[in-house]
Order: structure tokens, then sequence, then C-alpha cells
């Protein structure tokens, strides 16, 4: 939930038309969200979330998010060994408060060791939600009832969706996910709300694909509920500023 809440957050903020106490409050927001991830030592919703943050404020296009998203990727992978040193080097030698610098060090050497260390055993678990899915492929191996994690990996809420339940459920949900980010496309046509739309989605998908963050309810919520919300309340700041 905190990536969608940052987002909304952040549109609150660049909009010139909202009321100073509103862009105050979502100052606020957006900086006690960034910080929880921070603390928690979330690298991956950390790195998703600032990166969509900074889109979000840079980018004039939508058309040009995805190749942005691709570049700043490649230059990620490519120089996360040096980046994961610099953070460390920090961690260790600046004056920092001990919960902050061990956060800093934990983050910077998930970024130095953790494809080494991780990407194995990260494969091992999706591989697992994925046999059980090859297996099961209709129904699953809770035949559509609750997950309980003994046949799948529990290290990818999506996977960890197609093992448990199969086709018969994962496909009405995907479904009705296209279906409600259509509707949302066509309610909201500001460039910047459908800039959010996009990322919200892009960040679900693979959120939901790298960890084990997501539950049914939270599908749902999240996607269908808070982020329509959030941009609606925007729209509505905006009309009652204009007036």
């Amino acid at each position: 939930m905190l990536p969608f809440v940052a987002l909304t957050a952040t549109l609150f903020l660049l909009d010139r038309r909202s009321r100073p106490n509103v862009r105050i409050l979502a100052l606020v927001v957006l900086a006690l969200v960034l910080w929880t991830i921070t603390i928690s030592n979330y690298t991956i919703a950390f790195s998703l979330t600032l990166v969509s943050v900074l889109l979000l404020i840079g980018a004039k296009r939508p058309s040009a998010l995805v190749f942005i998203l691709f570049l700043a990727s490649v230059v990620i992978a490519s120089f996360s060994r040096e980046l994961g040193r610099f953070i460390s080097h920090v961690a260790m030698e600046g004056q920092l408060t001990p919960i902050v610098s061990q956060r800093l060090l934990d983050f910077g050497q998930s970024l130095q060791f953790g494809l080494d260390g991780m990407t194995e055993g990260r494969l091992r678990l999706y591989q697992t939600s994925w046999n059980a899915f090859i297996d099961n492929p209709l129904l699953g191996v809770e035949g559509g009832g609750y997950l309980s994690g003994q046949s799948i990996g529990q290290h990818s809420s999506w996977l960890d969706f197609l093992g448990a339940f199969g086709l018969w459920v994962s496909v009405p949900l995907l479904l009705a996910m296209a279906l409600a980010f259509r509707k949302s496309w066509r309610i909201f046509t500001s460039p910047k709300h459908r800039l959010v739309l996009l990322m919200s989605l892009l960040l679900l998908g693979i959120f939901g694909l790298l960890n084990p963050i997501l539950t049914n309810p939270q599908v749902g919520f999240g996607h269908f509920f808070l982020v329509p919300l959030g941009l609606a309340m925007n729209s509505i700041s905006r009309r009652e500023r204009a007036e």
C-alpha cells in the first residue's frame, strides 16, 4: 500500500492548485512513507517507489515512461555494486543514528551482494510456485481455497497465486484488473493522473512478481480503490480551487 500512498501524495504535492495545507500534508505523508520503507529495509520497494516518485516529478509525457524505466533499470543493474559500496561506506563512516546507519548498511550490502547471494534462492522459490501451477493448472494446489503455502514458494505473490488457485481464479482476477484499469483510464484524462495509474499498475505487477507482499484483499483495495480515490480527491481539490 505504501507505494500507492506515495504516488498519490506526490500528485497532490505537484498540483499547484492544491491548497497550501494540503500540499504540506502531502509532503509530510510522502516523507513518512519513504522513511518507513527505508527503516524497514525493503530494498526493492524503496528503489521502485523512489524511481516512480522521481518519474512523476520529472516526466512530462507518459509515452516516455517505459523508456525511462528501462534506462533506469539498466543503470541500477550496471552500477549496483559501486552504489552498494558507496552506501555502505556512508553508513559506516557517516555521523548517523544507529538505526539509520544499520538500515543503510543493510541496503548497501543488499545492492552489493544481493545478486550473488539471493538470486539462486529466489529462483528456487519462484520455480516451486511455477511447478505447482504446471502440475495443477486449473484449480491449483489449494483447489480454490485459502493460501497455506505448503506447496508454493511463498516468495512471489503472482506465482504463488497461480500455484495456489490456478487459472480458475487467476484469469477472472486479471480480467477484473484490466477492466478496472480501462475504466479509470477513461475517467481520468489528465496526463499526470494517467501517469499515476500507469505507474501504480507497473508497481503492482513488479512488487507482486518479486516479493510476497500482496494478498487478495490488497490487490482489490490498492488498485481498485486507493489509486482512483486519490486521483478523484485531487480532481475535486482542483475544481474547488478553480471555483
